[in-house]
């Protein structure tokens, strides 16, 4: 599974980025930045807690649950911070 990791991360931001266009269309550039730097931020303390119980309380499901907690952060920074500037129209 490891060996795939990272294949899988880079296809999931890539499917997360073509509807990146349609949300901008809809949501508008401003609501994205903001929900996207919200959601990024909550994701990266949730990831710190999830590795750091892995590593001090040797948690066993801690490495599947981080590594979903960061795809998830691939979806989301592919929807809105990745692309937001590279797709606005103005």
């Amino acid at each position: 599974m490891s060996h795939y990791t990272a294949l899988i991360a880079n296809v999931i931001q890539f499917v997360a980025t073509l509807f990146s266009a349609y949300l901008i269309d809809r949501i508008g550039r401003r609501t994205i930045i903001l929900s996207g730097n919200l959601s990024i931020g909550i994701l990266n303390i949730l990831i710190g807690i999830v590795f750091y119980a892995l590593d001090f309380w040797k948690w066993e499901a801690g490495f599947t649950v981080g590594m979903i907690l960061i795809m998830l952060l691939n979806v989301i920074f592919g929807l809105t911070l990745g692309p937001v500037v590279w797709l606005y129209i103005p």
